[in-house]
């Protein structure tokens, strides 16, 4: 969808049927009903029509377009509604009282805390992949949130500083580097712009999910890399 979106902006009127794939990718998003597949999606359909207003001076359209994505974040809003206020229930209970209520919220705040002390006990060279939950486990105090039926820490990030220590967390940054570098040498603006918003939501969605060592997610962060570098290296190969 993002790649459509980039390509029919890109190539308007030719290319304008793509709206068509774009509008309709809201409905399995919307199917989903995880929060934060939504949010990387807005993240990723305003960066590229911030890159495409820049890049070709359309200043005029800045207004209209801001319009259109607090539109889309207001109907997320209102489609999770219901998910929100429970959110926003716990998060208050926890800054008023600091307990951690059972839920998504006090479970991801209790998996961060477990997370960073399992990294402090082994900064270097981290616990291994298959001990990371274990790890994490270990630093549990009586009456916390249960998090045994865990089989990750839903956050790569803290997954790989878990699992391997600084060198875990250095391989993530360098890899989201490393696609934003790629991205920006890409002569087509299409896929330059797609290849700079694809990377952001890739970094936000790995605040709260996995996606290395994940097969579907890791299948598609493969298949995305190698379609930029592939246009990366093709444009600098001599015809």
């Amino acid at each position: 969808a993002m790649l459509a979106l980039a390509r029919a902006l890109e190539d308007w009127p030719r290319r304008g049927w793509l709206f068509g794939p774009v509008v309709l990718s809201f409905v399995p998003m919307a199917l989903t009903g995880t929060r934060m597949v939504v949010i990387c999606a807005l993240i990723g359909f305003g960066i590229i029509l911030l890159h495409w207003v820049i890049r070709g001076r359309r200043w005029a359209l800045i207004l209209p377009f801001g319009a259109v994505l607090i539109a889309l974040v207001a109907v997320a809003g209102y489609a999770f509604r219901f998910r929100w206020q429970v959110l926003k229930n716990h998060a208050q209970i926890f800054i008023e009282t600091g307990e951690l209520v059972p839920g998504s919220f006090g479970a991801r705040v209790e998996m961060l805390r477990l997370g960073i002390d399992a990294f402090r006990d082994a900064p270097l060279i981290g616990h291994g992949r298959s001990n990371q939950i274990a790890a994490a486990l270990e630093q549990a105090t009586p009456g916390s949130v249960d998090l045994s039926h865990q089989n990750t820490l839903h956050n790569d990030y803290l997954v790989h500083m878990v699992s391997f220590g600084v060198f875990g967390l250095a391989f993530v940054l360098v890899f989201l580097g490393l696609l934003i570098w790629i991205s920006r040498g890409i002569a087509d603006p299409a896929l330059r712009g797609f290849g700079h918003a694809w990377t952001a939501m890739l970094a936000v969605f790995m605040l709260s999910n996995i996606a290395f060592n994940s097969g579907p997610m890791s299948g598609t962060v493969c298949f995305v890399a190698a379609l930029l570098l592939a246009a990366r290296v093709r444009q600098a190969t001599p015809a």
